[in-house]
Parts: C-alpha cells; structure tokens; sequence
C-alpha cells in the first residue's frame, strides 16, 4: 500500500511538484493560492494512486492504493 494518500498541486506545463499535501482539502486550497497569483495559468490537483519499485535485478511491483502488490 501507498504508506500515505497524499495529493500534488501542479502547474500544466510546469516542473515537477515538491510538495505532498496530506489531504485533499489543503492542496485544493493550494491550487486556488496559486491559480489567483499566476493569472492564465492552470493548476491541477493530482491524487497518488499507485507507485512502481523495482528491485536490484529489476524486477518491476506495482503498489496500488489498495495495497495490492502486482509484478509487473
């Protein structure tokens, strides 16, 4: 499982977000901040649902939200 729900705020076009919002309210509210101090520029909220790992011989898991483990 994804140890923790977590959302990003990001800007279309932009460089990688760097902040975790641990929930979905706060990066909402980040996304209005931003959207108001950028004019013409559109900010998303994306929520984590699945993360990838690979081990030292590159064998591929996926962790779904669930906590559900699957080789890829």
């Amino acid at each position: 499982m994804l140890s923790q729900q977590f959302w990003l705020v990001w800007k279309l076009g932009g460089r990688a977000p760097r902040h975790l919002h641990l929930d979905e309210g706060a990066a909402q509210q980040e996304a209005m901040r931003l959207a108001l101090a950028h004019p013409n520029k559109t900010f998303i909220v994306l929520r984590a649902i699945e993360a990838m790992r690979a081990d030292e011989h590159g064998a591929l898991c996926a962790i779904s939200e669930s906590g559900e483990l699957a080789l890829v």
